[in-house]
């Protein structure tokens, strides 16, 4: 197995993302997510999905060009529609409103729908640390195995 430096890790992230159809102006996030993911210790849960999210953005499952949509429910609510995109950008859009809301209001809440796969979400959570503020992320996951009955 080939070790990359983290600035090389993040050029092949987004040549390979944008070379199969994700717009450049939503590379950056996952260029920081995916290297953050893998030197955290959870080698397989982020660099090894980008062939997928590649073949993905191929087979059209994803739209690589989706512009995500933020929407306001009440001063610390917000919404946001990835528009069948993934759910790195969406997430990064609506952060630019929960953030400045959670300063202002002492918490806000952020959903995203018609998304793609987020990863890891305790990168997106982690990353408002950063910013001074405490978060929790949750997903839900439409059931796809049957359970069996003994």
């Amino acid at each position: 197995m080939p070790l990359l430096s983290v600035p090389k890790a993040r050029a092949l992230i987004r040549d390979a993302l944008t070379g199969n159809g994700l717009l450049p102006t939503h590379s950056g996030y996952f260029t920081d997510a995916t290297p953050d993911i893998e030197l955290s210790g959870l080698e397989g849960h982020d660099f090894y999905w980008q062939q997928y999210y590649c073949q993905h953005l191929r087979l059209g499952k994803v739209d690589g060009k989706a512009m995500p949509e933020a929407s306001r429910i009440s001063p610390s609510a917000f919404r946001v529609d990835a528009r069948h995109g993934f759910a790195h950008p969406a997430i990064e859009a609506g952060f630019g409103h929960l953030i400045p809301a959670a300063r202002v209001q002492g918490i806000a809440a952020m959903g995203v729908q018609n998304s793609y796969n987020a990863a890891t979400l305790g990168y997106h959570t982690g990353t408002r640390a950063g910013a001074g503020l405490f978060a929790i992320g949750a997903t839900n996951e439409v059931p796809t195995v049957a359970l069996t009955c003994a």
